[in-house]
């Protein structure tokens, strides 16, 4: 594969848009207007073994999109990387300006084998007024990005122009590796950029001031809802220097470190681990199970349980889905949402007054030999579940009062 030196931007987000934003500033962003294969308004810059072309097979909206592809390549010493750019004025920065971008894109096969798709942005000063040239660069790959077979949305919000910057160029690239035995494509459609104005904290009703029709909304709904909850959590553990009351099926097996802040499993992602808590906790009021963790790079489920267990005996289980590799996370589960119950106590439902035990447990579902799970766990809580009561819960604590009338007189 072909390495470049780039600056890597933050993962694109599908919905990526935290305020209003005016109109795109590029041209032709659909790929409607042209001739033939050639799109109005874009640079296409293709290699010897690929293509770029304005299509009219699958749009994501309208009846054109850009399509890009690579052939089967074999042995080639030094592919040509081919691109689709346009570069708009944006007007020179104060300091002030923020902009938005998105787009729709999807591929042919999600087999990548041998290439790099990115998206690259240039911030550049044009008329040299702060000493030409590029102000900044940011470019994000697509694979890791989550790229499919489906439109999706990308985007980056509330980009900060770099000091003197007047223009903005704006790249789709495909990047092909000397050696490539599959062929590949790249559909781009709907393509925007605008300046987005982040919202005005306190301006309820939208109107772009902070003012008597805010305060209004705000002392009609006065005292609505139910004062907040005085914060938690509720500690089921911090797992300092913890070791599991008992284990079973596969947590048989595993292997278990305890550190000073924080406990480890590898073992087989069927099975688990129980430990009971000291004095029955207390949690009533929490509404949110929230599980501090690292996801280590051996870690192969992509799904973990937590179960809880009461006095009388409930037994329910919570999963959270999706693990991706990485340290410091955060993840959350309503407790109303809980997977199933593997046993019903005497008094049906889980009692968060009275609970007595948690299990650490893998998801029953993938049987296969080996480590499945490589997890560092650093907290475990129950924690107030907060629901924002709309518009005149400004700071969203489910409550209508003194600290959202505070907002809108500090605006």
């Amino acid at each position: 594969m072909i390495s470049y030196k780039y600056t890597l931007a933050a993962l694109f987000s599908s919905m990526f848009l935290t305020g209003t934003a005016s109109a795109n500033i590029l041209l032709n962003p659909g790929f409607e207007i042209g001739t033939g294969a050639d799109a109005a308004d874009w640079l296409e810059v293709a290699g010897p073994s690929g293509s770029t072309e304005r299509s009219s097979a699958m749009p994501q909206s309208g009846t054109s999109h850009m399509y890009m592809q690579f052939d089967h390549f074999i042995n080639t010493a030094a592919p040509t990387p081919y691109s689709i750019e346009q570069n708009p004025r944006v007007g020179t920065n104060d300091g002030k300006q923020n902009y938005a971008q998105s787009f729709y894109a999807k591929v042919d096969s999600t087999d990548f084998t041998g290439t790099d798709m990115f998206y690259q942005i240039l911030w550049l000063d044009q008329d040299a007024s702060h000493g030409g040239g590029v102000k900044g660069e940011t470019l994000t790959l697509l694979i890791p990005a989550g790229i499919n077979t489906s439109y999706q949305q990308f985007g980056l919000s509330n980009m900060d122009v770099p000091d003197g910057a007047d223009s903005y160029h704006l790249r789709f690239q495909l990047s092909p590796g000397a050696v490539v035995d599959i062929a590949n494509g790249l559909y781009i459609d709907d393509v925007s950029l605008a300046f987005a104005t982040p919202p005005l904290q306190g301006d309820i009703n939208n109107d772009g001031f902070v003012g008597i029709a805010d305060l209004n909304i705000v002392l009609g709904n006065w005292n609505a809802g139910t004062p907040p909850i005085a914060p938690g959590p509720d500690v089921l553990s911090d797992f300092s220097n913890f070791n599991l009351t008992g284990t079973y099926v596969q947590f048989d097996t595993g292997t278990f470190t305890s550190g000073a802040t924080d406990w480890t499993v590898q073992a087989n992602d069927f099975g688990g681990g129980f430990f009971d808590l000291a004095a029955p906790l207390d949690a009533t009021g929490e509404g949110i199970l929230e599980l501090q963790l690292d996801v280590n790079v051996g870690n192969v489920a992509d799904k973990f349980n937590i179960v809880l267990v009461d006095a009388d005996g409930t037994e329910r289980v919570y999963r959270f889905d999706g693990l991706v590799t990485g340290d410091n996370q955060t993840l959350t589960l309503d407790l109303a949402n809980f997977l199933q119950d593997n046993a019903v106590g005497v008094v049906p439902g889980l009692d968060l007054s009275s609970l007595t035990t948690f299990h650490v447990q893998g998801t029953f579902e993938n049987g296969d030999p080996g480590l499945g799970l490589d997890l560092t766990i650093d907290n475990l809580a129950l924690i107030p579940g907060i629901v924002p009561l709309g518009p005149a819960d400004i700071n969203g604590d489910g409550f209508v009062g003194i600290a959202d009338l505070n907002v809108i007189l500090g605006n």
